[in-house]
């Protein structure tokens, strides 16, 4: 009987790995600067579109080309992230900014923190403001499934969270546009016994909507991602909070689960490894 072909995961490092689905490279020097300047943790950024920046990029910039739709551009970065080095992960886009200060290094620590804990999947993120005007500009944007239940689960703008509980998530489901493949990874933690917080000490705005804004294309899709989001979760608002505010299901196995099987993107359907000739995610990193 053959043997089955040995892989093996790199070691990682406190590191973080900054993914995400971007478009507007005008704003990725001033991004890079921030994390470079205000932090004292090591990065790299893995930026995936169709839009090419019109500068050289440092050294753990990252601009992969697709021309595939948002979501898929995100599993792309995903798997890059996942072949690293680096211990974390941080969901990121471009538009967002006024980023406070170690930024990168206190969602670390809340990690950490919540690891100190005994908790092993844990993801965390930063209070965000929906404006830069005001008053939404000091506003602290509530970030839960259904406004409506002030007890349904904590979610995560801008997710942060190890490498190694993203991995166990699976594939982003192809089904999604744009939007709301994040808050299906995050129920899926919840429903793995995964916990979710968020860490107040650190804050960041989004920017005034452009022309090229993902929300109102997405939402003219039909059914668009929020409809697509609803037909697989029907969220349990059992949840409790524990004394550091992270929310999570006493219940073992968690009540929440998921309506429907994930329909998961194959190497194949990415078109990334076939189109730049890499038989693996791990090429990615060779000689950068």
């Amino acid at each position: 009987m053959p043997r089955k072909k040995k892989t093996t995961s790199p070691i990682r490092k406190r590191k973080v790995a900054c993914y995400g689905s971007c478009i507007r490279p005008k704003y990725w020097s001033e991004m890079w600067t921030n994390f470079t300047e205000n932090n004292d943790i090591e990065f790299e950024m893995i930026m995936v579109g169709h839009i090419f920046p019109d500068f050289e990029p440092p050294k753990n910039m990252h601009h992969v080309f697709s021309k595939e739709k948002p979501s898929t551009c995100v599993e792309i970065a995903r798997r890059i992230a996942h072949a690293s080095d680096c211990k974390y992960m941080l969901n990121f886009t471009d538009d967002y900014y006024r980023l406070s200060d170690n930024f990168l290094d206190k969602l670390v620590e809340d990690v950490e923190d919540a690891e100190k804990d005994g908790i092993e999947d844990y993801i965390t993120c930063a209070m965000f403001h929906v404006s830069p005007d005001e008053p939404w500009d000091t506003h602290d944007t509530p970030l839960i499934y259904h406004n409506r239940h002030p007890d349904s689960p904590q979610l995560h703008t801008w997710m942060f969270h190890k490498t190694e509980t993203s991995i166990k998530w699976g594939s982003i489901d192809k089904m999604f546009m744009g939007q709301y493949w994040d808050v299906d990874l995050q129920m899926r933690n919840y429903q793995n016994g995964g916990i979710g917080g968020q860490q107040k000490a650190v804050e960041m705005t989004e920017r005034r909507p452009e022309d090229d804004a993902l929300g109102p294309r997405c939402a003219q899709i039909q059914p668009n991602d929020r409809q697509l989001l609803d037909g697989v979760w029907d969220p349990v608002v059992t949840g409790k909070r524990d004394s550091k505010n992270r929310y999570h299901y006493s219940e073992c196995p968690a009540p929440t689960k998921r309506l429907r099987e994930v329909v998961p993107y194959t190497d194949e359907n990415l078109n990334y490894l076939k189109d730049n000739n890499l038989s693996s995610w791990q090429d990615f990193w060779k000689n950068k």
